[in-house]
């Protein structure tokens, strides 16, 4: 198969959680900023986390990609509890995408579960200015004891909403935020 081919295929494996198929495309793939993002996620589905950090990391030196492999770096660093390097992932993934909310929830998470409280509060302050509906980051605020008496109406009104948020916190392995 051409190089082109090897790619779509690749693509196509990971869009249908085909993580094996798409491991075997991978040896026949031309190794790109593209190539190694989507076998980072290959290879974090099959529990390979070491693995998919080099993908990541190599994926993150691409400006376009950068932000997106950044977050998947800090996915994988909450996950292991280091919390330093989750945050300084997220940092790097803003900085990237100024515009990315997903990047700004996370870090408001990580900040929590590092227990950097002033970094968060200042964080939480410039997020609200951003993205002011944003339900996690709202969720967020009241746990700092910022009070939304809308928040509650707002998630019960789409289930959805609620399991973004967990889904979130999972992402970050914060099993115990989701389930609250």
């Amino acid at each position: 198969r051409g190089l082109l081919a090897v790619a779509v295929a690749l693509l196509l494996a990971v869009a249908l959680l085909r993580y094996e198929d798409a491991r075997a495309d991978l040896s026949q793939a031309q190794p790109d900023s593209e190539v190694h993002y989507y076998a980072g996620l290959s290879e974090e589905a099959l529990g390979n986390p070491e693995k998919a950090r080099e993908h990541f990391e190599a994926a993150a030196e691409d400006r376009k990609l950068a932000a997106a492999a950044q977050v998947q770096l800090a996915e994988l660093s909450a996950r292991g509890r280091d919390y330093q390097k989750a945050e300084a992932a997220l940092k790097a993934a803003r900085e990237a995408a100024p515009e990315s909310e997903r990047a700004m929830e996370e870090s408001v998470a990580v900040l929590r579960a590092a227990h950097a409280t002033a970094q968060r509060r200042a964080l939480l302050r410039d997020a609200a200015k951003q993205f002011p509906g944003n339900s996690l980051l709202r969720y967020e605020r009241t746990l700092d004891g910022t009070k939304d008496e809308g928040l509650w109406m707002h998630l019960g009104a789409d289930a959805d909403r609620v399991l973004n948020l967990a889904s979130t916190y999972l992402r970050l392995g914060m099993s115990d935020d989701a389930i609250a």
